[in-house]
């Protein structure tokens, strides 16, 4: 008996931290790059095609649009480097 099929693989592009929207934790996340395999006894063997990019939490798995998380998340560094930069300033001492 032949076993095959096709099975999503993940490589991760990057990783980082963020407050995951889904479990509400201080996590660390994988920004992955999905491809679609054929798969023979279940081993990917021959790529397919581009599937797209996802984040990942890692704490619960949950998965995201990688636009509205890394958004979020350069916009909340934004606001940090401001505030830091205010807080160097002497007239806001």
């Amino acid at each position: 008996m032949i076993f095959f099929g096709t099975k999503a693989v993940g490589k991760t592009i990057e990783t980082g931290s963020f407050e995951c929207p889904s479990c509400n934790q201080s996590t660390v996340y994988k920004h992955e790059q999905v491809n679609k395999y054929f798969t023979l006894y279940f081993i990917p063997l021959i790529p397919l095609g581009d599937l797209g990019k996802q984040i990942t939490c890692t704490n619960c798995n949950s998965s995201f649009v990688p636009n509205t998380i890394l958004n979020h998340i350069e916009s909340k560094d934004a606001v940090n480097s401001i505030t830091k930069k205010k807080r160097n300033c002497p007239l806001f001492k």
